[in-house]
């Protein structure tokens, strides 16, 4: 499969596994993975959970990492995005 779109190269990382925000910055240039998912739900099921760090302040951050879960709607969506 070839991601030429940025929304296609987060639907691969998130076909992956667990994809967090600077994963996908990364590797799609996204700084709002939140709201590329969101676009996404429409056609894909996709799970979240919260996770909870320090930063090196000692302060405690607060994220989401996201992934597509692999049902029998994952076809017909990667044919919608062109990724078959």
């Amino acid at each position: 499969m070839k991601a030429t779109s940025q929304k296609q190269q987060i639907i691969l990382l998130l076909l992956e596994g667990w994809t967090d925000p600077i994963t996908a910055f990364k590797h799609a240039g996204t700084i709002k993975l939140s709201t590329r998912v969101g676009e996404l739900r429409e056609h894909f099921n996709i799970l979240h959970r919260e996770k909870v760090t320090k930063s090196k302040f000692g302060k405690r951050v607060r994220y989401f990492e996201y992934k597509i879960v692999k049902d029998k709607n994952v076809k017909k969506a990667l044919e919608f995005y062109k990724l078959n």
